[in-house]
């Protein structure tokens, strides 16, 4: 007896926990997974309630890992773990913080133009990720009605053409990860130059406008891009034009 009492003493001391203390890992298997194992095969037989910080929680009798999903990434979730032994001789309460990494999404669109032929204009797309991260599929709104570009060049540059009578689009692009752990949201605008409204006025045109006619006659100083500005829809940026 003295040497069993002796023996559960050396292994209380090496683990670095009493009879119901306990410690908590936890391991990211990415997408917003976390699993977490209590660390003291010691424990008494118990119930554990176990809190995840983001409004769920569940109660276990066992010691094996559990596992949660977090919807929101990249953020730090705290948790709280709360045991109670079976003959009620002990309990014991955790608490700590999981950070649950995300996938970062973001990318930019850049855009060139050029005339395909009669009454036929086309834009290159080509999508650039802020990581290099691609591991998913886009879905398109080419800004003329059509959900999908004419020519894929490869996953991340496409095609489309658009009809010259109209002047400006936006195209949308979104991405989705195949392991659903994020996704992002573009517009790119589409203006060809041939089709744009300056191309049916005149400087002189321009200038006639009271608002530029008056700044002329004191001598005071007009800026190129504000003469964008009554020709140019407001939805679009004018920095993007000139």
């Amino acid at each position: 007896m003295k040497f069993y009492l002796i023996a559960l003493a050396i292994l209380f001391a090496s683990t670095g926990y009493s009879q119901c203390e306990f410690g908590v890992s936890q391991t990211d298997h990415g997408g917003g997974s976390i699993s977490f194992s209590v660390q003291n095969d010691s424990l008494p037989l118990g119930y554990y309630s176990f809190e995840f910080g983001d409004g769920e929680s569940t109660s276990y009798d066992t010691l094996a890992d559990l596992s949660h999903s977090y919807e929101i990434k990249d953020a730090v979730y705290p948790f709280n773990v709360n045991f109670i032994a079976a003959d009620s001789s002990c309990t014991y309460s955790y608490t700590d913080s999981v950070y649950v990494s995300g996938t970062n999404c973001e990318f930019w669109v850049d855009t060139m133009t050029f005339n395909a032929g009669e009454n036929i204009d086309s834009a290159i797309f080509v999508a650039h990720f802020y990581e290099n991260n691609f591991d998913g599929y886009f879905t398109f709104d080419m800004g003329n009605g059509s959900n999908s570009p004419e020519l894929f060049v490869n996953d991340t540059t496409w095609m489309h053409s658009y009809d010259n009578n109209t002047e400006m689009y936006e195209a949308t692009f979104t991405y989705h990860a195949y392991d659903s752990s994020c996704s992002y949201t573009t517009t790119a605008p589409i203006i060809f130059p041939q089709n744009t409204p300056s191309c049916n006025f005149t400087v002189q045109q321009l200038l006639e406008r009271d608002m530029f006619a008056r700044r002329m006659k004191e001598s005071k100083p007009i800026r190129l891009h504000e003469l964008m500005y009554p020709i140019i829809p407001p939805k679009y940026d004018v920095g993007f034009v000139v």
